[in-house]
């Protein structure tokens, strides 16, 4: 598409008047932070402009073009430009900055989809959406920012794959995807990245091997893929990643083998996070599977044991209650208790033995008789003696009294 000249231009490109306000349509602004993009408001309002900040350009206030139009500038004299979170130079979009800082309570996120028209800003430098709420993919068509150098779409809800036509953001200093829902595998064509220094695609469900092609990535300082899906060892052309300072492989179990070969100079600043990874381990076997469990799975092991007690000494205590008779005791608690029955058995039955014969003696005051009782009361087995009184002998029939129970006079 043909462009006007720069230099020739009175007020914002309308081609890029039109991808804001496509831009604007898609999404949902609940804390107003879009207020200052009005249809009537030049976005730009100056040939150069800087960031716009709420709290030096109050709702309804705009920079105009025109002469002798009161002017509000930041701190190096460059005014701000009239919409919020544009920069422009020479009436171009350069810059996009809508992220809400994890500091600031006051941002509230911008919500909906992010659209291919944002790709028409072919002069963008920097788009920052991070710390928003936006779902739906990730344009393919921002590969035509061949300017893009900072691209920051972190802690969202972009799913989908990775597109390898991202390559034709050939500029492209700083990538940052991380913590969305983004799917699919590693793109090897990203290793065409020459200028890339910052490459974050950790907290996502990337799976897939690492491609060997990111040992062209001769720039790249850090690289983040903690806590994905990706599996196999670290590829032996790593090693040309002469300026790695930072790895992280964290909570990636499937992530194998030893470091690559780097340089002793390398290896003298790179600072390696692989904890929860695989990394050290052969990679012949199963590593997740013969990983040590994480210490998530060892609590929840630990919290259904004690539930369990805790489950049995309930279920102890209700038996006990509904059926006092019931003995529940560990094998150790049930032979000491045996033997305690025995050996109190014993004497039970010898003094039962001796008052019976007192009683069959006549030894028992009064008309009473004597019968063997079971009783546990305790939960232990004992016997008792259970007098009873005996009926007088008018009350008995004639005939056959020791058979009624009857008192023999």
């Amino acid at each position: 598409m043909c462009q006007p000249k720069s230099d020739s231009l009175n007020a914002t490109l309308p081609a890029d008047v039109a991808a804001l306000r496509a831009f604007q349509k898609a999404v949902s602004d609940p804390g107003g932070r879009l207020h200052s993009w009005h249809p009537g408001v030049d976005p730009c309002g100056a040939p150069d402009c800087s960031l716009g900040d709420t709290t030096n350009t109050p709702q309804g206030w705009h920079n105009t073009p025109s002469a002798g139009a009161p002017v509000k500038h930041n701190s190096t004299g460059t005014p701000f430009c009239n919409y919020f979170g544009v920069a422009c130079q020479q009436w171009r979009v350069e810059r996009l900055v809508l992220s809400c800082s994890g500091v600031d309570i006051a941002c509230a996120a911008l919500q909906g989809s992010l659209v291919e028209d944002v790709a028409n800003l072919t002069e963008l430098r920097v788009l920052d959406l991070e710390n928003n709420q936006f779902r739906s993919t990730i344009p393919e068509a921002l590969g035509r920012l061949t300017k893009l150098e900072v691209l920051r779409l972190g802690f969202n809800r972009f799913y989908g794959d990775m597109s390898p036509k991202w390559t034709g953001m050939t500029a492209l200093r700083a990538l940052d995807v991380r913590s969305n829902t983004l799917t699919g595998v590693l793109p090897s064509a990203w290793g065409a990245f020459d200028d890339l220094n910052m490459l974050h695609v950790d907290h996502n469900s990337l799976s897939g091997f690492l491609p060997a092609s990111f040992g062209n990535l001769h720039e790249l300082r850090i690289l983040s893929l903690g806590n994905t899906a990706i599996v196999g060892a670290l590829p032996a052309s790593w090693a040309n990643m002469t300026n790695l300072q930072s790895l992280d492989v964290s909570n990636n179990c499937g992530i194998c083998g030893n470091l690559p070969m780097f340089a002793p100079s390398v290896l003298a600043r790179l600072q390696v996070d692989s904890q929860g990874s695989g990394l050290g381990w052969a990679c012949t076997k199963n590593t997740c599977a013969a990983f040590p469990i994480s210490i998530l799975a060892q609590a929840v092991i630990c919290m259904s044991i004690v539930g369990g007690l805790i489950m049995l000494c309930l279920v102890r205590r209700l038996l006990y209650h509904y059926y006092p008779g019931l003995i529940i005791l560990s094998p150790t608690a049930m032979y000491q208790h045996r033997q305690r029955g025995s050996g109190q058995a014993g004497r039970n039955a010898q003094e039962l033995a001796q008052q019976s014969s007192e009683m069959e003696a006549g030894n028992a005051p009064g008309n009473k008789r004597a019968s063997a009782v079971f009783m546990n009361p305790d939960s232990t087995y004992s016997y008792a003696l259970k007098e009873e009184e005996l009926p007088p002998a008018e009350q008995c029939p004639r005939d056959n009294y020791a058979m009624s129970g009857c008192a023999v006079e």
